[in-house]
């Protein structure tokens, strides 16, 4: 079980029935819900990565560089929360660390691949920080947002994105001289408000994050979440990269969430024998989200656990240069911290990207290049 105010993205909760397995309470580093096409569960397994200009990327250049411009733009949280999501490393200070892990070469057996992707694409079509957001399975509420404002005293009921009250939250409200319960659905029921404490945050069922057919579910204690359904009768397994399980504090709401989702399998722990989400064989846990070199490969901490990314896959080393780990190769021509990388020339910005140097027009991704200011490299925005 988890206070409200110590979720993360792999927030899946303990219940009576999978005691022991629960993964363990951090401060929260992510955002936002999913919403339209970016939300799609396109399957269980990873797709081959797409190919562009640059090699198997996740994005073509001009996209990558309106996903950096919101790295570079939006509140600090934003980043952090992007990396809780799908365990990317994001870079605010080199513009080309940022467009290296957006549109350079990502190793080919990279675990949930199409659902990073997907994320990434939405992200490029965002127009703001705050449509930005909706890309993301949790969004850390700000003071004042009406999704958690009470109502007239004696309204009761929850509010929806839209303003609509939903039936669970009014039952939950009445007789609480108006103010709106601490848990209530969006009345559409595709999105969870908990509104306790200082911590406030929302969670959107429809993220690739949940498996398909999650809605707002309330648990027998009134706590709610996104899950499958109720009266949970499953056991704990896995059916391909979803872990299946009865959550909540009684047991009661059957949850199922995708591993895959931010690069990692559905298995069972070498050590402890539990099924869960896994790095390679074994639940990683830590604490300090940032990336590292281990050998030949990218460990990525998202606050939580671990995620990989093997960069021998295609023929390359693990190199912290820049602060940032990132793939690197032996033919590279320029690193991102070369002279005269990341420098603007109108709207025209030298980048480094995958070892390649790159000229990239800020005005084709509908951006401009801004020059460096403090530790913040000259990148588009």
């Amino acid at each position: 079980m988890r206070a409200a105010a110590n979720a993360t993205l792999r927030y899946r909760r303990a219940s009576r029935l999978v005691a022991g397995c629960a993964l363990a309470s951090i401060p929260l580093i992510a955002a936002l819900a999913g919403v339209g096409s970016c939300t799609t569960f396109d399957g269980l397994s990873p797709a081959p990565p797409a190919a562009t200009q640059l090699g198997n990327a996740y994005l073509p250049l001009k996209d990558a560089a309106r996903v950096c411009a919101l790295a570079f733009s939006c509140p600090n949280s934003f980043n952090g929360d992007l990396v809780s999501a799908v365990s990317i490393p994001f870079d605010t200070l080199n513009f080309s660390v940022c467009m290296h892990w957006m549109a350079g070469p990502i190793p080919t057996n990279r675990i949930g691949f199409n659902f990073q992707q997907q994320t990434l694409q939405c992200l490029a079509k965002a127009a703001s920080c705050s449509t930005a957001y909706e890309c993301l399975p949790i969004e850390t509420l700000v003071p004042g947002d009406p999704r958690c404002a009470p109502l007239d005293a004696g309204a009761g009921g929850a509010v929806g994105q839209d303003g609509g009250l939903d039936d669970a939250g009014a039952a939950g409200a009445a007789g609480g001289g108006g103010s709106l319960p601490d848990e209530r659905c969006g009345n559409d029921g595709g999105s969870v408000y908990k509104c306790q404490n200082a911590y406030k945050y929302a969670l959107n069922c429809g993220n690739a994050y949940y498996a398909p057919g999650s809605h707002c579910v309330a648990d027998t204690d009134g706590t709610r979440w996104c899950a499958v359904g109720d009266n949970c009768n499953v056991y704990l397994s896995c059916i391909g990269s979803l872990l299946d399980y009865c959550g909540g504090p009684d047991g009661w709401t059957h949850e199922s969430v995708n591993c895959a989702y931010g690069g990692r399998s559905c298995g069972q722990d070498v050590d402890s024998g539990v099924l869960d989400c896994l790095t390679g064989s074994s639940l990683r846990k830590c604490y300090t989200a940032g990336t590292t070199c281990v050998e030949s490969t990218v460990e990525v901490c998202d606050g939580l656990s671990v995620s990989l990314f093997d960069c021998s896959s295609i023929k390359a080393t693990c190199s912290k240069s820049e602060g940032t780990a990132r793939c690197m190769r032996n033919d590279d021509v320029c690193k991102p911290s070369d002279p005269g990388i990341n420098v603007c020339s109108g709207d025209v910005i030298s980048l480094c990207v995958g070892g390649k140097k790159v000229s990239l027009d800020c005005k084709g991704a509908g951006l401009t290049c801004k020059p460096g200011a403090g530790a913040q490299s000259a990148h588009c925005g």
